[in-house]
């Protein structure tokens, strides 16, 4: 538990107030402030909530985050992300190669190539072996690329289509709510509806056009490339009626994080009363 520690070090490095100035917020003694940074006491549970109320975060973080190191951990990530934002490319993209520059043709990466494109996707010579088409009604001066999707989550275009991007070289070029080929270190290429959360949190939310997939968050610094969506090339034609068993799965994961998120609260609620 790191509650004595995190005390002190909210009260002296975040909000920079005296232990005095402190205590008589809290309606408490100097000494029994004192006691609780020391560790040789703790708080009732109801002056707990006051603590935590007065610096705007959680009990459960109050005493269970190490503060400090969470801290040191934050700026690591934002001077890490602060690289990325105020480039004036995404890093991979810097590179400069034939396959930069627009061109009167794209590329397209079929499903069985996505597996070494995000090792082979700055190199020339793996780009040259990629199938080459020229697509008319694309605008001038700019560059694209095609990707083959997998799967279901973005229904209603089916597993097979293929998707056509436009090249976002910064993230001011980044609408939030924007349909993207997202090529990442880790997810390799997805297609999703991307959510910039940069300055807040670091991250990314790609979110499916399909109910039954639970959006999730992705570090901004795992990012390779984005691909902003400007047309697609399907076998199939596209519907927006969702699947029953898709809306039944999507109903049964919400009822599923309800109750989890209902007996972490009863469990809660049960400590703090044996308290």
């Amino acid at each position: 538990m790191f509650f004595s520690k995190n005390l002190r070090y909210i009260r002296e490095e975040k909000y920079k107030i005296t232990q005095g100035a402190l205590a008589e917020i809290l309606g408490v003694s100097r000494s029994a402030l004192s006691a609780y940074e020391d560790g040789r006491a703790e708080p009732r549970i109801l002056l707990l909530i006051k603590i935590a109320q007065y610096f705007a975060v959680s009990i459960d973080e109050m005493v269970n985050v190490n503060f400090a190191e969470a801290e040191q951990a934050y700026v690591t990530r934002i001077e890490q992300l602060n690289k990325y934002i105020t480039a004036h490319q995404i890093k991979i993209n810097r590179v400069q190669t034939e396959h930069s520059t627009p061109k009167d043709y794209l590329e397209l990466v079929p499903q069985k190539a996505t597996a070494g494109y995000t090792q082979g996707f700055a190199n020339p010579e793996y780009l040259n072996t990629l199938p080459k088409y020229k697509i008319p009604f694309l605008s001038k001066g700019k560059i694209y690329r095609a990707f083959e999707i997998d799967g279901d989550s973005m229904l209603p275009l089916q597993s097979g289509a293929i998707v056509i991007g436009e090249k976002i070289a910064n993230w001011d070029d980044l609408t939030s709510g924007q349909t993207c080929v997202v090529v990442s270190k880790h997810e390799g290429i997805v297609l999703k509806k991307v959510y910039k959360r940069l300055f807040d949190y670091g991250k990314l939310l790609l979110k499916s056009e399909n109910i039954s997939y639970r959006p999730y968050e992705i570090e901004a610094t795992e990012i390779l490339e984005l691909w902003k969506f400007v047309a697609h090339i399907s076998h199939c034609f596209p519907t927006d009626a969702p699947d029953i068993e898709d809306i039944k799965f999507a109903f049964d994961r919400i009822e599923f994080q309800l109750n989890q998120t209902r007996l972490n609260l009863l469990g809660q609620a049960s400590n703090e009363l044996k308290e």
